[in-house]
């Protein structure tokens, strides 16, 4: 997620480390012909990213920015951490 859009939703730009997610794969879901990035389950890929470290609140505010277009998921990393990622529904 953009800093920018951090600091609008957070109120700051979020502690963040890499991560990589493997058995998904980088794509976008169109929303009123508005394209968004999203992940898709897919055998043999992986999508490397930001792991941004939210406590609760912030965590909220991160779901009411997605809405109803993502649905939050917990998934396991590459190193083994569990995560949360927002993928949209059907994907």
């Amino acid at each position: 997620m953009d800093a920018s859009i951090q600091r609008r939703i957070l109120g700051r730009t979020a502690e963040a480390r890499p991560g990589t997610l493997h058995g998904y794969r980088k794509t976008m879901v169109h929303v009123d012909g508005q394209g968004f990035p999203n992940i898709e389950a897919a055998e043999g890929h992986a999508v490397n990213g930001l792991i941004l470290s939210v406590d609760t609140m912030s965590l909220a505010a991160l779901d009411a920015y997605e809405g109803a277009e993502y649905q939050r998921r917990q998934v396991l990393l590459a190193d083994g951490k569990i995560a949360w990622v927002y993928i949209a529904p059907g994907a």
